[in-house]
């Protein structure tokens, strides 16, 4: 049948199945040997056996060696991606190298033998349709618990490419024997032999009849078979589930081997290879048995050796024996030894590790080796069997985290906690491994976040009320999405979360004192571990609109508008199952079945699709075209048994049993719009209303029982007595316990009726939390049993308690929220534009409650959002001004104190025009307002003086030059560049092109002195000039080379030497370049590309250097006279929003808004000297010439946050005594910005 596969026409893969022994891996084996010959010397073969070698054990390293191979063979030339997904890619593009001439046939063995790291058993990655001239063939066993079995049956439907391992002939058997016999020079009686044969027909497996063989090799021919363990084994009656002929086999050939070589050592060594999580590589089990003083006291019996260690020689002949059932396989990038068949494990396991007590000996032996506590020149203390005791140096391998700077001891990382856990030394667990900063850093960076959770997650299965241990595990799950990409944000977000926790305090210690250069905030100001919030789930590359919580809710699906949906443990905080290129925009997902389907909407290439899928395998059971061209929405009805589908002028009723449409409902109300409708669902009854319909006052009931009776219509009247700005039309519909939800656009006004709507009984209105202009739309949720509807507002969640009428506000979210659910108010799921899945625990806190008023107050004041946040140049000013609007859209200026992050003074503007603010020093600052500049004192809250002239409205063109007594900026015509005198406000000198030509952009390079001057004139986009600010004379004009492209000015960088110019360059091949010129020559030095990409954002820093980053997201330090590459600098995963250098140009800032994260390099060579990242959206700026970032919450609810480069060699910079004024009341700084009447000598009062 495997022959027929390969020389047949078939596209999808061939499956090999049975249960474990039964002979699938020698057929595998078997079959690739023969594919030569059933095809053609050519042919390329490609094995691999999983589980038995270091490169396939895991899914990523198995499929670079598979692409590395294929590429070889067939000579493809491109490089070999190691990204997990570029690498499932990767093999279907690379089978298509096979050709007629050279056909590929792939054999993979045993793929339940795989780790479940990156979900190998969901077979996302094994291609399900193959190329021509492509065969492959793969075995697995049937147990569901590997999920390899079950998925490859949703995923391939004929039944004709399976082939379970069918059972084997006794003329076989007979013929195996005999050849086995004759290799080893041995016979056997007629009725030992029939006892074997008739054993094996008893259990028919090659396992079973290949380790009864090597029993019966050692019986002498008067052996009566009827008294040998072969014959008890398959005659006696099993004790219990796992007493199988097998086991019982297998536990006479370790008796067998224990009676050789002498029980002690036999069982400790095979004790110590099972109680291994992976096994022991052959140094370590010689290494721990030599530890082990009744091992050595049951070897030396009768001397004392020189060196207390185990001979070699002794475990040597113990492996002969069982050679082969052993096997090498890769662990931690190292080969250890383990049994090669799980009845070995299992048999094993049963016979030496059953009891407590040998099991948590074992154990702990095991952990004292990985600690190391025996190495080094450790003496171990002993005492023989006649008493005599000592030490001894047991010369065994050190155990170091790291052994050297690229090499990491991944074998005790993954092997000490787990035999800590099992040996039950929590103390030691905390010190040295789960609180130990040193550990849990080191391990992250050298394999994952997710493995050091993992740790966390077995020692809380044991010790679930140990608070240490849960508090760093939540700290981990809270701060995955910044660890995930950056381990050496531990310490930061280890400060950022926790100020102090009895029993931890040399983990802050450590965390505060990193060896690494790191970003540590002054106060710990992020979420908490021990809230509600439980898990902050990273994966998803773009927005999430699609969420639903399973009927069991332990699980959760979303859908991301980067074709992907993700399965979640909500529980356990992990990732399940991940299915990509679902479609384009995924809307609306819901479970169904039972959850054992669910259901989404999205669209494909512009068509509208509903798709259902099993949610075990993620496998698409049936795609329903619609007429909507956008995700259309869908309800499920019946329990989950049927799937409702608006269409114009009819429901389209889906019977999720058959995946078939069983009714229709004609309705007019669903017109040529319907299919854009909005509907929801509860057992039989529908409510449904058009979302395009301009008025959005109807909704729609309908019964599925009783399709012939009218529907029931709804109309829905907002009064607007409340507030008009808020809208009166339909936002959304839920149905609860026979109720009818409708809310408006809003929420924040909801209708509630009886009999799902046929009569208005509860109104509830609740515009405090409304957000305004600061907000997006709110969504809302009602959980399963209609008690709570819990609505976003902002950056919280309301709840409504319709049975006790009141109102609580629940979470605290660090971002405004996309959409939120909840099954019963036990768990919240919430999505945001951060691109986050958080999971929050409303068991674990208390809700601020308040009764509902009857009538509603009006609308509260919402937070200011932050427009500017904005540092003065100088080592030792200590403030920032942040410019936030009102929801009214007037400005509020703050000044705050850095020192003690409390405000100086609060300013609102009385209009509600625009203001552009540029901060001078530490109480001075210049905004533009209403075409006028004004000087103004912050800190007083007055005008100091109103500047010459006008300028263009909104502007934003300021440069502070000759020492900041000048300020240079355009007239409102934009035909001149005005000069102020700072002292009076009077415009001292004016630059102007020829024929009074509009200017459309200038720049200053910020060196302090500014003596250089760029201008660009309006629809000049090929030439900019430029200007001798000493000499007020215009020095080159530099015109573009036509083939280069365009240039403009708002993307520029001048070095602070004056010396170079770099422009981008907009070519019509819309790759954007890199243009380098030298402004005391006037000469171009020259036009930078980097492949396939485009230069987005430039910044000059010092000693001649420039900071590029391009399209691809790389950002990277170049040489500014050459061009050439000094260093990438790495840290960032998304575009970057804004760059700032220091003023000595020794260090920059990248702030990327997509990622809320920041991350500071070294100018000299490029190092890192930190990354932190946020979990609110946050304006951030540099201080103090960049030895401290300002953090400040864009909505204003938080006063500033500062972070300081800490770490060895590396000095924080210095702050005042943060409990200087602790005790001092809090006052009101706010004032009106006031005009100042009496005349002043302006500098000399600015510089005080």
């Amino acid at each position: 049948k495997i022959q027929s596969y390969i020389q047949g026409s078939e596209s999808t893969p061939f499956v090999i199945h049975g249960e474990s022994g039964c002979g699938k891996t020698s057929l595998v084996a078997m079959a690739a040997h023969s594919t030569r010959d059933w095809l053609s010397n050519d042919t390329v073969v490609v094995l691999r056996f999983i589980g038995t070698t270091p490169f396939s054990t895991t899914l990523r390293p198995l499929l670079y060696s598979i692409s590395s191979q294929i590429t070889q063979v067939y000579g493809d030339e491109t490089p070999v991606s190691e990204d997990l997904r570029d690498l499932t890619k990767d093999l279907k593009q690379r089978l298509e190298n096979a050709t007629p001439q050279m056909p590929l046939v792939l054999f993979l063995d045993s793929l339940d033998q795989f780790d479940s790291d990156d979900g190998a058993h969901q077979l996302l990655w094994l291609p399900t349709t193959l190329p021509d001239n492509v065969r492959l063939v793969v075995s697995t066993l049937v147990d569901d618990k590997y999920e390899c079995y079950p998925t490859l049956k949703a995923n391939l439907w004929n039944d004709d490419i399976f082939l379970e391992v069918p059972k084997m002939k006794n003329d076989d058997v007979k013929v195996i024997l005999t050849k086995w016999l004759s290799s080893r020079n041995r016979t056997l009686t007629e009725a030992q032999t029939n006892v074997l044969i008739g054993a094996f027909q008893k259990c028919p497996l090659p396992l079973f009849l290949k380790i009864s063989f090597d029993v019966a090799c050692q019986w002498a021919s008067y052996t009566n078979p009827q008294q040998t363990i072969i014959y008890q084994a398959i005659y006696r009656e099993a004790t219990n589930e796992s007493d199988s002929p097998v086991r019982r086999v297998i536990s006479a050939l370790f008796e067998t081997v224990e009676r050789s070589h002498g029980e002690m050592l036999v069982s400790r060594a095979l004790s110590y290879i099972t109680a291994g999580r992976s096994g022991l590589t052959e140094n370590e089990l010689e290494d721990v048995l030599s530890c082990d003083d009744d091992v050595l006291n049951d070897v030396f019996q009768y001397w004392t050796p020189p060196i207390r260690r185990l001979p070699p020689l002794l475990w040597i002949r113990v492996r002969a024996d069982l050679a082969p059932y052993f096997v090498e396989r890769g662990a931690d990038g190292a080969r250890v030894l383990y049994w090669y068949h799980r009845q070995f494990t299992e048999a094993a396991r049963d016979r030496y590790l059953r009891d407590h007590h040998p099991k948590s000996l074992i154990h702990a032996n095991l952990s004292d080796y990985f600690m190391g506590a025996w190495a080094n020149g450790n003496k171990k203390p002993y005492k023989t069997r006649d008493g005599t005791t000592g030490e001894k140096d047991r010369l065994v391998a050190a155990q170091p985290l790291v052994f050297d700077e690229h090499t990491y001891n991944i074998r005790k990382m993954n092997e000490l906690p787990f035999h800590l856990i099992r040996s039950n030394q929590q103390d030691k667990l905390e010190t040295q491994v789960l609180c130990n900063f040193t550990w849990l850093l080191t391990k992250m960076t050298a394999t994952s976040v997710r493995r050091v959770i993992d740790d966390f997650k077995f020692a809380r299965s044991i010790y679930p009320g140990n608070e240490k241990i849960n508090t760093v595990a939540e700290l981990l799950q809270l701060a995955h999405h910044a660890l995930e990409k950056n381990p050496d944000q531990l310490a930061s977000q280890i400060v950022g979360r926790i100020s102090s926790f009895d029993g931890l305090e040399d983990l802050l210690n450590n965390a505060r004192n990193p060896h690494k250069p790191c970003l540590l905030p002054t106060t710990a100001f992020l979420t908490r571990p021990g809230g509600m919030l439980v898990h902050s789930l990273a994966g998803h590359t773009h927005r999430i609109y699609a969420l639903d919580i399973a009927e069991s809710g332990k699980y959760a699906l979303t859908g991301s508008f980067d074709a992907t949906v993700k399965l979640w443990d909500i529980e356990e905080g992990v990732l399940l199952k991940n299915m990509e290129n679902v479609g384009e925009t995924i809307q609306t997902i819901r479970f169904c079945k039972h959850d054992d389907m669910f259901v989404l909407s999205a669209l494909d290439f512009g068509q509208s699709y509903v798709k259902v899928f099993k949610t075990e395998t993620m496998t698409l059971l049936k795609s329903f075209e619609t007429t909507s061209g956008y995700p259309t929405a869908f309800a499920i009805a019946k329990g989950g048994s049927h799937l409702i589908i608006p269409e114009q002028c009819e429901l389209e009723v889906i019977d999720l049993n058959t995946l078939t449409i069983s009714q229709k409902i004609v309705d007019e109300f669903l017109n040529a719009m319907g299919a854009s409708a909005t509907v929801e669902a509860r057992g039989d009854i529908v409510a449904y209303f058009l979302t395009q319909d301009f008025d959005r006052k109807h909704v729609r009931v309908a019964d599925l029982s009783k399709p012939d009776l009218p529907k029931t219509t709804v109309e829905v009247i907002f009064e607007e007595k409340y507030d008009k700005r808020y809208s009166a039309t339909i936002g959304g519909i839920a149905l609860i316990p026979n109720k009818l939800v409708v809310c408006n656009q809003t929420r924040s006004i909801f209708h509630i009726y009886s009999n799902y709507g046929e009569t208005l009984t509860k109104v509830i209105v609740d515009l405090d939390g409304i957000t305004g202009a600061h907000g997006a739309a709110a969504s809302f949720c009602t959980t399963f049993d209609g008690r709570y509807i819990l609505v976003t507002r902002f950056d919280k969640v309301v709840v409504w308690d319709l049975e006790k009428e009141t109102k609580a506000v629940m979470l605290e979210h660090p971002y405004f929220i996309y959409r939120i659910a909840s099954r019963d108010m036990s768990r919240v799921v919430s999505t945001s534009p951060d691109k986050l899945v958080r999971v929050w625990d409303i068991t674990r806190g208390k809700m601020a409650v308040h009764v509902t008023h009857q009538e509603p107050r009006c609308m509260g004041e919402a937070p200011e959002e932050i427009r500017q946040l904005l540092c003065p140049a100088g080592y030792d000013q200590l403030v920032t001004m942040s410019v936030g609007s009102m929801v009214n859209g007037r400005s509020i200026v703050t000044l705050w104190d850095l020192g003690t992050s409390r405000p100086l003074s609060k300013l609102k503007a009385v209009s509600s025009k625009p203001v552009f603010w540029k901060m001078l020093n530490a109480s001075t600052a210049i905004a533009s307002v209403d075409k006028t500049l004004k000087l103004v004192n912050v800190l007083k809250g007055c005008i100091i003086l109103t500047f010459q002239g006008k300028i263009p409205n909104h502007t934003t063109w300021l440069a502070v030059i000759e020492d900041n007594r000048k300020l240079m900026t355009l007239s409102e015509d934009q035909t001149l560049v005005n000069i102020y005198d700072m002292s009076d406000g009077t415009i001292c000198d004016v630059l102007t092109h020829a024929n009074s030509a509009v200017i459309s952009d200038f720049r200053v390079n910020d060196n302090g002195d500014g003596n250089i001057l760029v201008t660009q004139l309006r629809s000049q986009y090929d030439c900019v000039h430029i200007w001798d600010l000493e000499t007020r004379q215009i020095r080159h004009s530099i015109r573009i080379d036509n083939k280069l492209g365009k240039v403009a000015l708002d993307n520029s960088a001048i070095s602070s030497d004056g010396m170079y110019l770099s422009l981008i360059t907009y070519g019509k091949s819309r790759k954007k370049g890199l243009l380098v010129w030298n402004l005391k020559t006037g000469k171009q030095v020259y036009h930078h590309r980097k492949d396939d990409t485009s230069v987005l954002d430039i910044v000059a820093v010092e000693n001649g250097k420039l900071v590029v980053q391009y399209s691809d997201k790389s950002i990277c330090l170049l040489n500014l006279s050459t061009g050439s590459l000094v260093t990438e600098l790495r840290g960032h995963y998304e575009f970057i929003s804004q760059f700032e250098v220091t003023k000595d140009n020794r260090r920059i800032m990248a702030f990327s808004d997509r990622e809320r994260k920041l991350a500071v390099w070294s100018c000299d060579d490029g190092t890192c000297l930190g990354s932190f990242t946020l979990e609110k959206k946050s304006k951030v700026q540099l201080a103090c010439e960049g030895q401290i970032i300002v953090v400040l919450d864009v909505y204003g609810l938080t006063p500033p946050i500062l972070l300081r480069v800490h770490g060895q060699g590396y000095t924080p910079f210095p702050l005042p005594d943060e409990n200087t004024d602790a005790d001092n009341e809090e006052v009101d700084v706010t004032m009106t910005l006031q005009e100042k009447v009496t005349v002043l000598k302006l500098w000399e009062e600015c510089a005080e």
